[in-house]
């Protein structure tokens, strides 16, 4: 279970876009921690290449699934802190810090990482369409 704390939710516009935009967040997070590859295929926008990794590699979408249905890619943790959510109409970018304990091909990628989601709203619903995280020293 994804441990989320410290939230912090400027006036970026309504309310409740705000809060949608932090849930999506909360869920792609959480969808990761449980490893369902068909949850987060609905919460990845139709980009081929969407996720900036922290060695400043490109993912595309069909790997990320691939490794998160091999389970290559786990999480054991992740604590979220930070977030701001910034508001552009049907486009949204996410901000925040997380601390996670998790692997990547058996390597240690624990740490804390400086991240950026951008969102659309596609049929009423936040898609992630790209992402970017940094490894913080």
């Amino acid at each position: 279970m994804a441990r989320v704390d410290a939230m912090t939710i400027k006036n970026f516009g309504q309310a409740r876009t705000t809060e949608s935009l932090t849930a999506a967040t909360v869920v792609w997070i959480a969808t990761c921690l449980v490893q369902c590859p068909s949850r987060l295929l609905t919460i990845a926008g139709i980009q081929k290449d969407w996720i900036v990794n922290a060695d400043g590699q490109v993912s595309s979408k069909k790997q990320v699934l691939a490794d998160v249905k091999g389970k290559t890619l786990k999480f054991e943790s992740i604590a979220l802190s930070d977030m701001k959510p910034i508001l552009l109409g049907e486009t949204a970018i996410v901000s925040g810090l997380d601390t996670e304990k998790s692997s990547n091909r058996g390597k240690d990628t624990s740490g804390k990482y400086r991240w950026t989601d951008t969102f659309v709203k596609r049929d009423g619903r936040w898609q992630c369409v790209v992402t970017n995280s940094t490894k913080m020293s």
